[in-house]
């Protein structure tokens, strides 16, 4: 496999890297589409979004590392995948404590009651974060503004008004928000 190097992270050149090392810096934001890389037989370095690269792949773990890495990272850029992905995940997050939260109010463990309420509380707060800051991200990729998270005030129908806008396809360039995604559209 070809190496790849870099000159931009931190300030220095670093490497060799394999083409899944950059995969998994590109899935987890460390580097963007204009990230410098130089590869031998190449005459000059280049944008990383020039190279033939193996497709990033989201599945429903990656998504979920990606999402609560960057929670509370509002500016930049997550496709239809990547935030799909994390809002199921979330979402089974949520179905899972509240399952959890019953099955402890309904048996004989009142001591550690409150204390998993406490933490369900906390845990549900951050993932509830780290989806705004996805739907954000989400938005800015498909080039809309942020303020249509504002439909989530709305009762009920809220998120089913939001959640066509968070569907539209990616811009293919790079757009006020960040350079465009080095994983494919899906």
């Amino acid at each position: 496999m070809t190496p790849y190097y870099t000159a931009e992270l931190g300030g220095e050149r670093q490497g060799p890297f394999t083409a899944e090392q950059v995969a998994e810096m590109v899935r987890s934001g460390r580097i963007t589409a204009n990230t410098i890389f130089w590869s031998p037989g190449m005459p000059e370095w280049q944008r990383i979004a020039a190279f033939p690269m193996p497709a990033v792949e989201y599945n429903l773990v990656n998504a979920t590392k990606a999402g609560l890495r960057r929670v509370v990272r509002f500016p930049g850029r997550s496709g239809r995948a990547e935030f799909w992905f994390f809002a199921l995940a979330v979402f089974i997050f949520f179905i899972a404590l509240i399952l959890i939260n019953i099955s402890i109010a309904n048996s004989a463990y009142f001591a550690i009651q409150e204390n998993v309420y406490q933490l369900s509380f906390v845990f549900m707060a951050y993932c509830a974060v780290a989806l705004l800051a996805a739907a954000t991200r989400r938005l800015h990729d498909a080039g809309l503004t942020p303020l249509l998270l504002l439909f989530l005030l709305v009762p009920v129908v809220g998120p089913f008004g939001l959640a066509p806008f968070l569907a539209f396809p990616s811009q293919n360039t790079n757009n006020p928000h960040g350079s465009r995604p080095l994983y494919p559209e899906e």
